[in-house]
C-alpha cells in the first residue's frame, strides 16, 4: 500500500481556519490578510490573555507580547491561561510557550519589559496594531499617544471591579484616549486596590480580540469615537462619547498626564535595590510596604505594612522625623503612593525602583 503524501502546511492551515474561511465576506483572501498582519498585545494577564488566545487561534501571523510581570497565585482567578505550575514564571514567556503549542503557524515576539516613554515608539512601530490590555491608566495614555505619533490604530480595554470598557483609538482619524479622559481619572490613583470578577476581563478581552480582527480584516465597523461600557452586575451596556472640545493630540514628548513636567520640582525620588539594603538599617528611614496584608505576610523585606487604600486615613500618623520609602512588587504602585503622600503633605518621598522584584533579582 502506497503511503499518503504528507499534508502540506498550507493545507493544514486551510483546515484549521476552515470555519472562518467559509464565513460570508471572509474567504481565503481575508485569511491571508491575517497571516500577513502583526499585532502587539500589551499585557498578558486577565485582558491580554484572551486577546492573545483568540488572535493566535484566528491566525494572525505575527504576535508581540509585552509584559514584565511574573505569574502570581492571586492572578489565577482571572488569568485562566495560567496554572499553578506557571507561578513565578514570566507571563510573556509562559504565554508564548502555551500559544506556540496551540498554533504552530504563528510567529511570536516577547518583550519582557514594561512599555515606557523610552521604548514605546521603538517597539510599537514594528506592528500594524496595538491591543492595550495593560489595565493601567498611565500605559493607556502612553499607548494612545505613541500610536497617534506613529499613525497606528489601537484597541483599548479595562476591567475594574464590576465594570468593563472597550474602544478603538486612532483608527482612520478616530479619537484618542486623551479625548476620552483629558485628565487621569481620580479612581485610577490607586490601581492595585481594584479587583474584578474573573469572568469580566475574559468578556472584555474577547471583545477586544474581535475589534482587533475587524480592523485587520476590514470587515464590520470598529468601535470608534465612543467607548462601550459593561455593567457586569446588571448585564447592562452603555456608551460614552469622546470629548470633542479636547485636543485629539498626544502630549508633548509622550508624557502621560500623570507624569511630572521637566520644569517641575520632582517630589518622588527613587532608591535602587542596592541603596535599599542600607536604608533598612538606618533609623532615619521608614520603609512602607503598600501591598495587601496577605502579600506582606507571605513575603516582605522589612518595614511596616500600610495597604495603598489605607494611606489616606494613615497620613497624619506618618512620622515627620523620618524619610519615607514606599515599596511594592514592581515599583509602579509605590511611585503612586509616594506621589500621593508628597502632594498631600508637601514632603519629599521615595520609592524602590523596580520594586521587590528588582531587589530579589539582585539578591539572587
Amino acid at each position: 500500500m502506497t503511503a499518503s503524501p504528507p499534508i502540506s502546511r498550507s493545507t493544514r492551515e486551510k483546515e484549521r481556519y476552515a470555519r472562518q474561511i467559509i464565513l460570508p465576506k471572509w474567504g481565503i483572501e481575508t485569511q491571508k490578510k491575517l497571516k500577513c498582519a502583526s499585532v502587539l498585545v500589551v499585557g498578558a494577564g486577565g485582558l491580554g490573555g484572551p486577546v492573545l488566545q483568540y488572535l493566535c487561534a484566528a491566525g494572525v501571523g505575527k504576535i508581540g507580547i509585552t509584559d514584565e510581570k511574573r505569574v502570581s497565585r492571586n492572578d489565577l482567578h482571572s488569568q485562566v491561561l495560567f496554572s499553578e505550575d506557571d507561578i513565578g514564571q514570566y507571563k510573556s514567556m509562559a504565554v508564548r510557550r502555551k500559544l506556540g503549542a496551540q498554533n504552530p503557524h504563528i510567529e511570536f515576539d516577547t518583550h519582557i519589559k514594561r512599555l515606557s516613554n523610552g521604548n514605546a515608539l521603538e517597539i510599537i512601530r514594528e506592528y500594524d496594531l496595538v491591543v492595550d490590555g495593560s489595565n493601567n491608566i498611565e500605559t493607556h495614555y502612553l499607548i494612545s499617544d505613541s500610536c497617534a505619533v506613529l499613525g497606528k490604530p489601537s484597541v483599548y480595554g479595562s476591567a475594574i471591579n464590576y465594570e468593563g470598557q472597550i474602544g478603538v483609538m486612532n483608527f482612520k482619524g478616530s479619537d484618542t484616549f486623551r479625548r476620552l479622559y483629558p485628565k487621569a481619572p481620580e479612581s485610577a490613583d490607586f490601581p492595585s486596590t481594584n479587583g474584578n470578577v474573573g469572568a469580566l476581563p475574559g468578556i472584555i478581552g474577547s471583545m477586544m480580540a474581535s475589534e482587533a480582527l475587524k480592523i485587520l480584516t476590514g470587515l464590520g465597523k470598529p468601535l470608534c469615537d465612543k467607548v462601550l461600557i459593561l455593567d457586569l452586575l446588571n448585564m447592562r451596556f452603555s456608551s460614552r462619547k469622546f470629548r470633542k472640545d479636547e485636543p485629539n493630540i498626544p502630549s508633548k514628548n509622550l508624557r502621560s498626564d500623570a507624569s511630572k513636567s521637566k520644569n517641575e520640582k520632582k517630589s518622588v525620588h527613587t532608591k535602587t535595590a542596592e541603596e535599599f539594603l542600607s536604608i533598612l538599617e538606618d533609623e532615619q528611614w521608614l520603609v512602607i510596604d503598600i501591598r495587601e496584608p496577605h502579600e506582606f505576610e507571605m513575603y516582605n523585606q522589612g518595614g511596616i505594612n500600610i495597604p495603598l487604600h489605607n494611606l489616606p486615613e494613615m497620613m497624619d500618623k506618618l512620622p515627620k522625623n523620618k524619610q519615607l520609602l514606599f515599596v511594592c512588587d514592581l515599583g509602579l504602585a509605590s511611585e503612586l503612593a509616594g506621589k500621593y503622600v508628597s502632594e498631600k503633605t508637601h514632603r519629599t518621598t521615595y520609592h524602590l525602583l523596580g520594586g521587590l522584584e528588582a531587589l530579589n533579582s539582585m539578591l539572587d
